[in-house]
């Protein structure tokens, strides 16, 4: 079981939260501040402002500071994805090898299992047999039609049923081929739970298979501050996996809607959902970290051309999510 996440891990907390604890961060420091200027008598009393400032403080910072971050460099939740494919044989039959091992790198067309070929291998020599006895007869026919000692028709049955065993030949010796399941791209499977002697079934998913040639780097923006975000900026990342480290990257790609939005045709009336759901952009990082495997999460921010001011605001507290992630 996994242990939970330490409660004052800032990378799991939406940026909202994070922004609220810096304020409240920079209140406290200012409320200590005069305190201290108080006990050792830089300033005599408590005064009415003193004791409204920190509700000053407190609005300055988000109106000045914090609020237009959300526009100048929004930030939210980044997650690697992998894409992986359902390996689904296309053939019924018995499992006589499964060769793969759990996370062992894969090439194009390395073998993931192996369906036992005899029935289909049965199969294909059967037509095999039909189809040489068809052509004898075919020959038979035109050699008869030539002499004119024969019908024109039955010729062209003989060729017609040529045809059809070549084309039943070719489907045999495809389900034969499909009897070997080789991986579709570069990549590995993680759990191979299948075993020899199982029976599977064509069109059923059998083993999942990750892709290493394709990852994508999806961080979840809040819609206030999506507005600005364009292909081509700078962003930074901090993974949870490498704390203490700041990544460069830049949008490469922005998911033009999210599942909120989306009409699925099911036959009801459509259920429309008003929560305000983050919208997704991918990104590109310019030096990837080792490891970096799929379902790595950090925090990812942008930093776009509005509001560049806010800018250094949202690198220090980038800066001070990835130290939090030691902890």
């Amino acid at each position: 079981m996994l242990a939970p996440a330490s409660p004052i891990d800032l990378s799991h907390w939406p940026p909202q939260t994070q922004v609220q604890i810096v304020v409240i961060l920079i209140v406290l420091t200012w409320t200590v501040l005069l305190w201290l200027l108080v006990r050792f008598g830089v300033l005599k009393r408590w005064t009415t402002w003193m004791k409204v400032s920190p509700l000053i403080v407190y609005l300055l910072a988000m109106v000045a500071l914090f609020i237009p971050m959300g526009s100048g460099a929004p930030a939210g939740p980044l997650t690697v994805m992998a894409f992986s494919v359902q390996i689904a044989p296309s053939v019924s039959g018995i499992v006589t090898e499964v060769p793969v091992k759990a996370g062992v790198p894969l090439k194009k067309g390395d073998v993931l299992l192996k369906i036992d070929p005899t029935p289909f291998a049965a199969r294909a020599d059967q037509i095999k047999a039909q189809l040489k006895l068809a052509n004898l007869r075919r020959d038979q026919k035109a050699d008869l039609a030539a002499k004119g000692s024969g019908r024109q028709t039955d010729l062209e049955e003989a060729e017609a049923d040529v045809g059809t065993l070549k084309a039943q030949l070719d489907a045999a010796t495809w389900d034969l081929q499909q009897t070997t399941i080789r991986a579709p791209t570069d990549g590995y499977v993680p759990n191979p739970a299948i075993q020899p002697g199982a029976r599977v079934n064509a069109g059923v998913a059998v083993i999942p298979f990750i892709d290493s040639e394709r990852r994508a780097l999806i961080v979840q923006i809040p819609q206030n501050g999506y507005r600005y975000i364009r292909v081509g900026q700078p962003a930074e990342i901090a993974f949870d996996l490498h704390p203490g480290r700041i990544f460069k990257g830049t949008v490469s790609y922005l998911v033009a809607a999210n599942a909120s939005g989306e009409l699925t045709p099911s036959g009801l009336v459509a259920t429309i959902k008003s929560s305000s759901e983050p919208l997704l952009v991918e990104l590109t990082l310019d030096t990837e970290p080792d490891p970096l495997p799929p379902g790595t999460v950090g925090t990812a921010a942008v930093y776009t051309e509005h509001l560049r001011l806010t800018h250094v605001v949202r690198k220090v507290m980038m800066r001070l999510t990835t130290w939090w992630n030691f902890i």
